[in-house]
């Protein structure tokens, strides 16, 4: 069914999700018109990786890049951790490949396999676990400048 929005017929579909999304834009002030808490991560870095991730994303045209940003807009308490364990077992499946973790990589485990992961942040005990068996651990702001094919990377949740 399709309902006239000014001069162009508009499926009703849409127009229940723009009166949805006018709902949630109004929820977002309270009665006396102050605005609630934002939503998402405060802290100015990520905010800044997260831009420039999706600015990576345009301009290399890869889907990849973008999905790491929508993962790290979550809030903190909402964002991916891994623990090294779980990174030892894809590696055993999809050895030779960059594992990216939009989050944080934890865990004082031996590991068996040689890891490449690229993440936001990593415990102590993560990052010398993966370093002992000649791995690399390097952070998500400093990759940003190398080209990966997307072939060679895992997004791991």
């Amino acid at each position: 069914m399709k309902k006239k929005l000014g001069k162009k017929a508009v499926p009703s579909e849409i127009c229940f999700l723009q009166s949805k999304k006018n709902l949630l834009f109004n929820s977002r002030f309270k009665k006396n018109g102050e605005k609630m808490a934002k939503k998402g991560s405060t802290k100015q870095s990520t905010n800044l990786l997260i831009t420039a991730l999706y600015r990576k994303a345009a301009k290399e045209k890869q889907g990849l890049w973008k999905a790491v940003a929508e993962k790290l807009e979550k809030p903190r308490r909402q964002r991916i951790e891994v623990n090294v364990s779980k990174l030892d077992f894809f590696s055993k499946k999809f050895a030779g490949k960059t594992f990216i973790v939009p989050g944080k990589v934890l865990g004082n485990e031996k590991i068996e396999n040689k890891i490449n992961a690229i993440a936001l942040s990593y415990s102590e005990g993560a990052k010398k676990a993966i370093t002992e068996k000649k791995g690399t651990a390097e952070l998500l702001k400093n990759s940003l400048g190398r080209k990966f094919k997307p072939s060679e990377i895992i997004i791991t949740a």
